[in-house]
């Protein structure tokens, strides 16, 4: 900064300029995420690569073509189980071909859930949800954002379709879902209804809106569009106007330093000139690259970040390059390929991400990207279309026999007695590191064993359970030893001797019955139960 005598753009500029708490996300954690490309849908995750504060996704079942690079505190992670939660639909991985149940699949993936308190953002979605007059159904004006870097932006009719705290999803109306887009309800995209007529704005009406002038006329001409009518044809309502409160333009300015996220090798993170300043849009340039490489991004991107965030988040910073690759391309250092995405870097200009051609492509968002969902041919299903689904499935079923809707109460109780299992095992692995289950006396006089007064109760139950979690996938970060030694301590203070080996994953079937017949048994004494039990038979039988 001192060398080229360049001023850094204030940390005030920024919602969260540097990161309050660590980067907790493991590889090979699974989670449940929003699909940047198709944002009306949630999907199974998992964590692919980690670096410094960011992390690299993976659509569960699918190529790594659609791996994507996050925030850890981006608001579109959710941890397993969240969508059942708040009446999401989550999409399974592909062909999965039973009902998705979290806990079975991480048995069948032999992997670990991420747990709950690395999700920073969705701490506050319940807490803000009330406190803004957005609602689903409401009509509004709002940005298509293809249109965003064009000379002409377009402002299209357009309605609230999910609520996440203060976070709306916005849907164009007359459009496809892909043309959804999440945005903060103080964002400068979204307007009140009639701010284009107000404003001198011309408005662009849903598509194929069309209505007769003339009945007796044979040509059909287009209608102004006009509110009062729409809302009343849609049987809708706006959003008032008062819900509306636009955030402050940012000052940034004209040769400011930041730090930003490669638009074209997203895994990078660059050294930026700001060049010029349009409303709440910044034009960049990267160190190094000539003035053709410049590009706008939004004030509000979460992939531009103030001077320091790669060294306070432990990110590596690319700098310039002191001679030019084989490319030639003037900053590039042979990372990335834009003919395979599957491949590091590139020798060859035809090759490269930043070749000019294939870099305006990118900037104007039209890269030939192959669609995830349109060319595997895969059917989703939102919350909407869903529940309108099961109620004309319900009342078919109902007009057709009455009596077929008599529930088996017994099935019905087993079913919702596995689901609170399911849901108590799901928490236990989205927790692990507040495992204190809770005893009861019999157990608890057992631990309080004075045999090895050294061993904090409470400690002992959290390891022993850290331990059974840990098993499932390996990725609890635990000395292997001393939790093996903590199951031995355990098993000693109840009185029970062990097999040969501490390591209950290579027990047979008989010796881990014959370890359950030996807790029940111990059990029983304790308690004075008379009552004979064939647990370990059963056991053995159901295995």
């Amino acid at each position: 900064m001192i060398q080229f005598q360049n001023k850094s753009a204030p940390k005030k500029l920024f919602d969260r300029p540097f990161p309050t708490e660590k980067n907790c996300f493991v590889v090979g954690q699974k989670l449940e995420g929003i699909d940047p490309k198709h944002v009306a849908l949630f999907c199974v995750m998992t964590i692919s690569e980690v670096c410094g504060y960011r992390i690299k996704l993976h659509f569960d079942g699918y190529q790594c073509d659609y791996d994507f690079w996050v925030n850890a505190d981006c608001p579109d992670l959710f941890y397993p189980g969240w969508c059942k939660l708040n009446s999401r639909i989550l999409q399974p991985p592909k062909d999965y071909g039973k009902k998705f149940d979290w806990i079975t699949y991480l048995r069948e993936a032999q992997a670990f859930p991420a747990p709950k308190h690395n999700f920073v953002s969705t701490k506050h979605i319940n807490s803000s949800k009330s406190q803004h007059k957005f609602h689903i159904g409401g009509k509004l004006e709002a940005l298509d954002k293809v249109t965003r870097v064009l000379a002409r932006q377009l402002i299209c009719v357009a309605t609230v379709v999910d609520i996440l705290g203060n976070r709306v999803r916005i849907h164009l109306d007359g459009r496809t879902d892909d043309s959804d887009y999440w945005v903060d309800i103080s964002s400068n995209n979204i307007y009140p209804v009639r701010w284009c007529g107000k404003n001198g704005k011309t408005l662009i009406p849903p598509k194929g809106y069309k209505n007769t002038l003339n009945a007796y006329k044979d040509s059909q001409k287009t209608k102004t569009f006009n509110w009062t009518e729409y809302l009343k044809e849609t049987n809708s309502d706006p959003v008032p106007d008062d819900a509306f409160v636009r955030r402050p333009i940012r000052d940034f300015c004209k040769t400011m330093i930041i730090e930003v996220v490669d638009i074209v090798v997203p895994k990078l993170l660059r050294i930026a000139r700001v060049v010029d300043v349009r409303n709440s849009e910044l034009k960049i340039i990267y160190d190094g690259f000539d003035k053709e490489y410049e590009y706008w991004v939004e004030d509000d991107s979460p992939d531009i970040h103030p001077v320091g965030w790669s060294s306070q988040t432990n990110h590596p910073i690319e700098v310039p390059p002191e001679t030019h690759w084989y490319c030639l391309v003037p900053g590039c250092k042979g990372y990335g390929n834009s003919s395979n995405s599957l491949k590091m870097n590139h020798d060859k200009l035809e090759d490269c991400p930043y070749e000019i051609d294939s870099w305006k492509t990118a900037i104007a968002g039209l890269r030939q990207m192959p669609d995830r969902l349109k060319i595997h041919n895969v059917l989703t299903t939102t919350t909407s279309t869903l529940a309108s689904s099961k109620t004309k499935k319900t009342n078919v079923h109902h007009n057709k026999n009455k009596e077929k809707n008599i529930i088996n109460t017994e099935h019905t109780n087993f079913i919702e007695i596995k689901e609170k299992i399911n849901e108590k095992r799901l928490n236990f692995l989205l927790d692990p590191n507040n495992i204190e289950p809770k005893c009861d006396t019999a157990i608890e006089n057992t631990l309080s064993n004075d045999k090895i007064p050294s061993i904090d109760k409470k400690k002992l139950c959290k390891n022993i359970g850290l331990s059974l979690a840990g098993f499932i996938s390996n990725s609890v970060s635990t000395d292997t030893d001393i939790l093996h030694g903590y199951w031995t301590i355990h098993n000693d203070q109840l009185g029970i001797p062990l097999f040969n080996t501490t390591d209950v994953r290579t027990w047979s079937v008989h010796e881990v019955a014959l370890y359950v017949k030996k807790v029940v048994a111990n059990y029983k004494s304790d308690r004075k139960i008379d009552r004979d039990s064939s647990i370990s038979d059963r056991f053995i039988n159901q295995v």
